[in-house]
């Protein structure tokens, strides 16, 4: 994962980006859910694991070979709870949503982690997210506030007296066995906390427990295989006010969180489970206006990040997709309808002794009816250049480093087509845990690189 400051920096960055490609416009990040109603019927007593199915638009990220970690199959997080599980189960999460996402593309090196955390995140009128550690190795559950990494625990039993106050009236017998399960759960948890008593959870299995041990009241955590999963479903801005809610709505969230852990437990076991991302569009259509959507992931490589950065990623991918809206009215600011985006980071780390240095490639893409549409709002309010801005020959219709003298490198921005497109190259170079970090951004050459490379792309997938 980036770390802390990497994520300071390249939001700080990104917000600059897209500050200029915007041109005024709103960035609404906002995700729309389409659902297979079937799958989780009334009817049904637990979910059946995921069917395989043609995606109806081009899955540009489907894995090549197997990714694994360690000895183990890599799960996606965004395969384990799909969109369409989400509408299922949460119903809309509101008509502008979109899918967050940190994923493997390939099978990592183990290095100096014993994990690798990954997620799928769908933030929209309300936020469900679901996050994956998964371990190289076998976890080690002898001290479960480690491995779990939870904060809150100390509220553990007035939790579990809140959950079983509130299904204490309901008929509802898999609700009821449901909180049973998390408060033997809670027992569990608070064993493994005193570490003379640890061997009273030796034979327990980990597997069939949920661990509601976290701030919020909803947020639960369990063990598969070689996985510790997190399902966060925050319903209150403020946690605290969980707590107060009335018995028919914990019930009501409890029903819908065990349906969402019954679903995930019984795919996390699915060795036939898609390992692709989240799908690049999660709408009804993949085209706004004349310009097809495509997946900024496809179009910045592995292969382009290894000729910037002179060695491989070795971390998660991080990426946004389009919001489900993709084609309907639109938000208008100033007079300007927002429109739809999507972006991909690749991040890695080389370290020799003391010495770190991380670099991280970003591709931001804004989309626009059509080409003329960009052109007129661009030539406007970017291609002016002014005194610390110059052109850069390339193959797209226009590209340009704007802020040439900042000291985190230039913004890059290229227009192709109905496609605006923001570049970034950051390099951190870091010596020991608490030493001086120095920031640089891309050369004019790697930028010229990137832009001919996307461009050919570009109009190969538009072909």
């Amino acid at each position: 994962m980036q770390s802390f400051i990497q994520k300071i920096i390249l939001t700080v960055k990104s917000n600059k980006l897209l500050s200029v490609a915007i041109l005024g416009s709103v960035v609404i990040v906002i995700v729309g859910i389409t659902v297979l109603a079937s799958l989780l019927s009334t009817q049904q007593t637990s979910p059946k694991p995921q069917v395989s199915q043609e995606p109806r638009f081009t899955n540009y990220l489907k894995p090549t070979s197997q990714i694994k970690v360690g000895k183990y199959r890599y799960v996606s997080a965004c395969q384990l709870l799909t969109p369409d599980d989400v509408r299922s189960i949460y119903g809309s999460l509101g008509d502008n949503t979109s899918i967050f996402e940190d994923f493997l593309d390939s099978t990592p090196q183990k290095g100096e982690t014993k994990s690798t955390d990954t997620n799928c995140r769908y933030v929209g009128d309300r936020e469900v997210a679901l996050f994956a550690d998964q371990y190289f190795d076998s976890i080690n559950t002898d001290n479960l506030g480690n491995t779990l990494y939870t904060l809150g625990d100390k509220r553990l039993d007035e939790k579990v007296a809140l959950y079983k106050k509130a299904v204490s009236s309901t008929n509802d017998k898999k609700l009821k066995e449901f909180v049973s399960t998390l408060e033997q759960s809670a027992k569990v948890y608070k064993t493994a906390l005193d570490f003379s008593s640890t061997e009273q959870n030796k034979k327990v299995d980990m597997n069939k427990l949920v661990f509601p041990v976290d701030r919020s009241l909803f947020n639960f955590n369990i063990i598969k295989n070689n996985v510790v999963y997190r399902l966060e479903q925050p319903v209150k801005t403020d946690s605290d006010d969980e707590y107060k809610l009335s018995n028919k709505e914990i019930v009501d969230h409890l029903q819908t969180s065990r349906k969402a852990l019954d679903l995930i437990k019984s795919r996390a076991g699915d060795r036939n489970l898609d390992q692709s991302p989240a799908p690049t569009i999660i709408g009804d259509t993949d085209k706004y206006g004349d310009t097809k959507i495509l997946e900024p992931c496809a179009l910045l490589t592995a292969q382009m990040y290894k000729t910037i950065a002179g060695s491989p990623e070795n971390d998660t991918m991080s990426r946004m997709t389009v919001d489900s809206n993709t084609d309907k009215q639109r938000v208008v600011v100033d007079g300007r309808p927002s429109s739809p985006s999507n972006s991909c980071d690749r991040d890695g780390t080389v370290v020799s002794g003391n010495s770190r240095f991380s670099t991280t490639v970003s591709l931001s893409l804004r989309y626009y009816r059509t080409a003329q549409d960009l052109q007129t709002a661009m030539s406007k309010e970017i291609e002016k250049l002014e005194s610390n801005d110059r052109l850069l020959q390339t193959n797209a219709d226009w590209a340009g480093l704007l802020d040439v003298d900042s000291s985190n490198g230039p913004t890059c921005v290229f227009r192709v087509g109905g496609y605006s497109g923001s570049l970034s190259i950051t390099h951190i170079a870091s010596q020991g845990f608490l030493g001086e970090q120095t920031l640089t951004g891309g050369t004019d050459e790697q930028y010229v690189q990137l832009i001919n490379t996307i461009t050919n792309s570009i109009k190969k997938f538009n072909k």
